[in-house]
């Protein structure tokens, strides 16, 4: 069993004159909110929704806890069809072999891979975060730099009810491992398709650095890509 330890994003969401973003970085489910209305005297508020099953936060540990290799996690916030959505993306960091799995780091090399997302959205008259199985016809979209969503209807090209993600890394320059961990999570079946190989044969992971993918959106006609 290893610890399970915590990266966090700073993706911002705004409501009601209100900007949130993720709260303590080790906690699920925490929130910090900034209220800018007047600009002189800004203030800010750490809001701690619970989640609407008592037995989600320790289901999400024993899942960390059950990988051998490190199992960390990412927040995203994300805003859809008005909501804010509460994105827990579970990834672990894999070696070549398993004798290189838990010796030095920084001497191996080591990539990325996204095992699990899971969804919630925020009921503010509950102060509490909600499951959410199905995204009926919109796509997330979650990353380094941005997270957004999208209507598949309006880009049916688009696979309704899913995630797209990007690898999200702030070890660029350390390990020679990061821009591979991108694909889509299909949440009707949990299932994961990978846009990059995680075969250390067909990746000369030692001979450059991969920069993490952002997300581009482009105002002029709506569109993101």
């Amino acid at each position: 069993m290893r610890i399970a330890t915590t990266v966090v994003t700073l993706y911002i969401f705004s409501k009601d004159g209100c900007f949130y973003s993720p709260g303590n970085e080790y906690e699920f489910h925490q929130l910090e909110a900034w209220d800018l209305s007047d600009h002189s005297c800004p203030k800010d508020q750490l809001i701690d929704p619970t989640f609407s099953s008592p037995q989600t936060i320790q289901e999400m540990k024993d899942y960390q806890s059950s990988h051998r290799q490190i199992c960390y996690f990412v927040k995203h916030l994300v805003e859809s069809s008005g909501d804010l959505l509460l994105v827990i993306r579970f990834f672990i960091l894999e070696s070549v072999s398993e004798e290189d799995q838990f010796e030095d780091l920084y001497d191996k090399p080591m990539f990325h891979r996204t095992l699990r997302l899971d969804v919630h959205k925020l009921n503010f008259d509950l102060n509490k975060w909600e499951p959410v199985a199905c995204l009926n016809d919109r796509a997330l979209f979650v990353g380094y730099n941005h997270s957004f969503s999208l209507s598949t209807r309006d880009y049916p090209e688009l696979s309704e009810n899913s995630i797209y993600f990007t690898e999200y890394s702030e070890e660029e320059g350390i390990y020679p491992n990061t821009g591979h961990d991108n694909g889509v999570f299909h949440l009707e079946d949990k299932s994961i398709t990978y846009y990059c190989t995680h075969d250390w044969k067909l990746i000369e992971l030692h001979s450059f650095w991969v920069p993490s993918p952002v997300w581009v959106c482009v105002a002029q006609n709506s569109a993101s890509w």
